[in-house]
């Protein structure tokens, strides 16, 4: 995943190969998505001309997990890129239903939409534990999971908190912490919380 390599380790993987022999990157321009982490789209953009020989390019257009109206949605959008690579994503999976572009006004009514969206599939003959939401990461589920719970539709959760954000963790660490250190202030309130008759 080339787009995704920052500035640093970009000029350290030239630096094996300064003459861009036997050298393969892999990744898709349209996939950049690291930026916060320092992540440089330029490195997979300015690759192919690096070097004396200029590099060749291999596209990989067929997509075997979306139908041809999700890749021309993804395409629309990818098109209105300043600069990329050319690639058109294609399919021989064939839907008549398209995606929809949703607006809504905050999280709570993204959650209620959602909901009615799952309730009405499975109205239409879709079991519940074959629909799924996904998410770009865990934390961002929290209102859909107090509305899913509020409407009382079950649900499975895969993935989710880190080890160490996990309450019970969090817990074993103020033992641990105030054990060694009875001035713990922190640590021993969170211990107190967990005794009956003092925490909830």
């Amino acid at each position: 995943e080339y787009q995704d390599t920052n500035r640093l380790q970009a000029s350290i993987l030239t630096a094996l190969k300064p003459d861009g022999s036997g050298l393969t990157v892999v990744g898709d321009d349209a996939q950049s998505i690291y930026s916060f982490r320092a992540a440089e789209v330029r490195n997979i953009l300015d690759f192919p001309k690096q070097f004396a020989r200029q590099a060749s390019i291999v596209t990989l257009e067929r997509n075997y997990r979306s139908t041809e109206t999700i890749l021309a949605a993804a395409n629309a959008v990818i098109g209105e890129a300043s600069e990329r690579f050319t690639k058109n994503l294609w399919s021989e999976r064939r839907s008549s239903e398209k995606p929809l572009l949703v607006s809504v006004r905050d999280e709570a009514e993204q959650a209620s939409y959602v909901c009615q969206a799952i309730l009405a599939e499975r109205e239409a003959g879709t079991a519940l534990k074959s629909q799924a939401v996904l998410f770009r990461a865990s934390h961002h589920s929290g209102p859909l999971e107090i509305e899913l719970t509020r409407r009382n539709i079950p649900f499975v959760k895969f993935g989710g908190l880190k080890f160490l954000d996990a309450a019970h963790v969090k817990d074993m660490l103020a033992v641990l912490r105030f054990a060694e250190n009875p001035r713990d202030r922190v640590a021993g309130f969170r211990v107190l919380q967990l005794l009956p008759g003092i925490g909830p």
